[in-house]
C-alpha cells in the first residue's frame, strides 16, 4: 500500500531561535499513562523555516527508557509494522540477552493494537509505543506479564521551544501551541509562529502546494 505523503510548512515570525514540535494528542492505553512524544522536531533560528513531512503508516515500537516519565527520551531499539488494515498484536520476549517483538498477528478488527509483555521483563525499565510514519509518537511503560492495549491519537499538535526527539511530554506543561487540521482532499498546511508568539494556520498557496 501507497501512503500519501502529509506536509506541514512552519515559518517562524518572531526574533527567537528554538524547535517546531509536532506531536499527536489523544491516545490512550488500557493500562498506564500513554504520553505523547515529541515526534518531529525541526530546529530554526528568528525568522527562519522549516519543511516537515511525513507518511501516516503505523507502527510497533520499544525502547530502553527507565521510568517513563516527562523528560525521558524514547529512542527505538526496534520497530514492527502494522497492516493497515485492522488492528494487530504483538509479544515482546527475551532473545540472546534483549528483548524482541515476535509473532505479529491480526487482533480484532476495530479494537486497539496490543502488545502482550513477557512475564520476565524487568519492571519500569522498558517502553513500547505506536510509531506514525516509522517514527515513535505515544509510548506506554512496559511491565512483566501485562498486555498493553494502545490507541493512537487522532488530534496533531504544533509547538515551539527547546525539544528533543523522542522526549516524552506532558501536554499541560508544554509551551503554547496550535491544533493543526488539514482541509479535505489538501496534504500541504501552513503555520506560521507570529512575533507575538500567537499562531497562524491555513492552506498552502503558490509553489508550497507543489510539495
Amino acid at each position: 500500500m501507497t501512503y500519501a505523503t502529509k506536509n506541514l510548512i512552519c515559518t517562524n515570525r518572531s526574533k527567537v531561535t528554538g524547535s517546531f514540535c509536532l506531536f499527536e494528542t489523544g491516545g490512550s492505553a488500557l493500562l498506564g499513562n500513554a504520553w505523547p512524544l515529541a515526534w518531529l522536531v525541526e530546529r530554526v533560528p528568528g525568522g527562519g523555516r522549516a519543511w516537515i513531512h511525513w507518511t501516516e503508516e503505523r507502527g510497533f515500537a520499544w525502547a530502553r527508557t527507565g521510568s517513563l516519565v516527562p523528560g525521558a527520551i524514547f529512542f527505538s531499539t526496534q520497530t514492527n509494522p502494522i497492516p493497515p488494515v485492522g488492528a494487530s498484536q504483538i509479544n515482546l520476549l527475551p532473545l540472546d540477552g534483549t528483548w524482541s517483538f515476535s509473532s505479529p498477528q491480526a487482533a480484532a478488527p476495530d479494537g486497539p493494537q496490543v502488545v502482550r509483555c513477557g512475564a520476565s521483563l524487568p519492571a519500569d525499565t522498558l517502553a513500547v509505543g505506536l510509531t506514525r510514519g516509522g517514527v515513535p509518537v505515544l509510548a506506554v511503560q512496559a511491565q512483566p506479564n501485562v498486555t498493553l492495549a494502545l490507541q493512537p491519537g487522532r488530534a496533531l499538535h504544533l509547538s515551539f521551544g527547546n525539544f528533543r526527539p523522542g522526549e516524552v511530554l506532558d501536554p499541560a506543561l508544554m509551551p503554547t501551541s496550535t491544533a493543526l487540521r488539514f482541509p479535505a482532499h489538501e496534504t500541504t498546511l501552513c503555520a506560521t509562529l507570529e512575533p507575538d508568539m500567537t499562531w497562524s494556520t491555513g492552506p498552502a498557496t503558490g509553489q508550497e502546494r507543489w510539495l
